[in-house]
C-alpha cells in the first residue's frame, strides 16, 4: 500500500514532505520555540486562552509530520482540573505542562533523528519517490 497526502509520504509514523530537510528543519525549529514557550505558560492561569492557543498551534505543527498514533503522545495527555482549591488546580496544571514538555522533547528528538537519517540517505544519492508500507 502506498500512502501520499498533500506532498507528503508516510514512512512508518512520520510524514516526509517532498521538500524534506529544509521543511523538517523549519518544523523542528518551530517546535523548539513552542517548547521554550512552556516556561511562559507556567505563569498563566490554568488552561488559559494563551495555553489553548499554544496547545492548538503545537498540535498543528506536529500533525504536519506525524501520523495520528504518534500525535496521541502529545494530544493524548489529559487535562486534569480540580475544584478543591486554586492551589491544587495550579499544581495539576503545572504537572500537565511538565508532561506536555516531556512529550514534546521526545517527539522533537525523534524527528531530529529521522531528519538526520533522511539527510544522510539523500547525501548518499538515495532518493525515494514512493515508499512501500506494510
Amino acid at each position: 500500500m502506498f500512502f501520499a497526502c498533500a506532498n507528503r509520504q508516510k514512512t512508518g509514523y512520520i510524514y516526509k514532505n517532498q521538500y524534506t530537510n529544509n521543511y523538517m528543519n523549519n518544523v523542528i525549529s518551530q517546535l523548539k520555540t513552542k517548547l521554550d514557550e512552556i516556561n511562559e505558560l507556567t505563569q498563566e492561569p490554568a488552561y488559559s486562552s494563551k495555553y489553548q492557543i499554544w496547545d492548538t498551534t503545537t498540535e498543528r505543527l506536529l500533525r504536519q509530520c506525524l501520523d495520528s498514533e504518534m500525535l496521541k503522545i502529545f494530544s493524548g495527555i489529559l487535562k486534569v482540573s480540580s475544584y478543591a482549591s486554586q492551589a491544587d488546580a495550579k499544581r495539576m496544571y503545572l504537572n500537565h505542562l511538565q508532561k506536555k514538555s516531556e512529550a514534546l522533547k521526545n517527539l522533537i528528538a525523534m524527528l531530529e533523528t529521522e531528519n538526520q537519517a533522511e539527510k544522510e540517505d539523500s547525501d548518499d544519492g538515495l532518493t525515494f519517490n514512493s515508499i512501500k508500507l506494510n
